[in-house]
């Protein structure tokens, strides 16, 4: 069964500053798989984004992580937001196609779902997470027993590569930059070399926004989610030599049938201060590339990441299938490891 599917919200309580966190009315209508697969995409174009591979400005087309359905994610000439779906394999539980869902989220809200939905694959029965900014995640009665995993929530890395995680290119419907010749990737090639993938992760829908806004953007601020070591960065773009040419090509391509994913900045992750020990052994001044195509596809990373820790603390060690977020590319990957045991 794909880790996906079997997310429910209703099993978890969550809660900020010592008050209930609506999660299950936020997932509402929505899958939470989906739904959190379609927030980076839904802050970028709530900031004026527009995905230069899709023909319509207001709308862009996603995948879900396990795979099962594609849907288009709309804004409304109003403000709001509507997933419909467009497609599903018959394998899908909740969602049929045609299905509209009216959708919107304040941008707290947002960048705590995506942590939330990431540490749910962490946090067992009994058990809860607290995680940075004063937010507690249990599963059914945690009472006030600790999960023994939170204080190691950023030892992420060291956790997949003692599971060995391993992931294998399945297939795809057609070419695509990362993976032209590479069918699998070890752990050492998902990251960026030295960064930690929480940070990796918590970083996406900020690299969504900066590599494809048109306007002006300011370098943003972001903390990783760890519990170790209270580590800022900045996530800021730069321009690339050829930007002039490729806003040409952009501008004649905009009036022709034609889309390309036509990218015109480097995104960078710098280190900015560490206060405590970071054990990936970030120092201050550190600098990252963020779309290196060396290491896997920010999107895919993002799709993915939560069934990679999924994996790495299950109880299976058989492989799962999880694809990445483009439709047009649909790569499909097999995710291989074998479960730590905790002595």
């Amino acid at each position: 069964m794909n880790p996906y599917c079997d997310v429910d919200p209703g099993a978890l309580t969550v809660e900020k500053d010592g008050k209930a966190w609506p999660l299950v009315p936020l997932t509402g209508q929505s899958c939470p798989a989906l739904l959190y697969v379609a927030i980076p995409y839904l802050m970028a174009m709530r900031n004026g984004v527009r995905f230069p591979w899709e023909k319509d400005d207001n709308a862009v087309k996603v995948t879900c992580p396990a795979g099962h359905v594609d849907f288009e994610l709309r804004k409304d000439r109003g403000g709001g937001f509507r997933i419909t779906v467009l497609h599903q394999d018959g394998k899908c539980r909740k969602h049929a196609v045609n299905e509209a869902i009216p959708f919107s989220i304040k941008p707290d809200d947002a960048a705590i779902f995506n942590e939330i939905f990431l540490f749910s694959f962490m946090v067992s029965d009994g058990n809860k997470i607290i995680l940075p900014g004063n937010v507690i995640v249990s599963r059914k009665d945690a009472g006030n027993k600790q999960d023994a995993r939170e204080n190691t929530a950023c030892d992420a890395r060291a956790d997949l590569e003692k599971a060995n995680i391993c992931l294998h290119v399945e297939g795809m419907k057609r070419s695509c930059a990362f993976h032209r010749s590479i069918k699998a990737r070890p752990i050492e090639q998902l990251v960026p070399r030295g960064l930690c993938p929480l940070a990796y992760h918590a970083a996406y829908p900020t690299l969504l926004d900066l590599i494809y806004a048109n306007e002006s953007r300011e370098a943003v601020p972001m903390y990783c989610p760890g519990t170790h070591a209270r580590v800022k960065f900045i996530v800021e773009r730069k321009k690339r030599w050829i930007k002039p040419f490729l806003d040409i090509l952009d501008f004649f391509l905009s009036r022709t049938p034609v889309r390309l994913d036509i990218i015109k900045y480097r995104v960078l992750l710098k280190v900015m201060s560490i206060d405590g020990t970071c054990t990936q052994h970030l120092k201050t001044g550190d600098r990252f590339l963020l779309r290196d195509s060396q290491c896997l596809c920010p999107s895919s990373f993002y799709s993915l990441f939560p069934a990679m820790l999924s994996r790495s603390r299950g109880n299976s060690s058989s492989p799962c299938t999880c694809t990445c977020t483009s439709v047009p590319c649909h790569v499909t990957y097999k995710i291989q490891g074998i479960p730590i045991k905790d002595s």
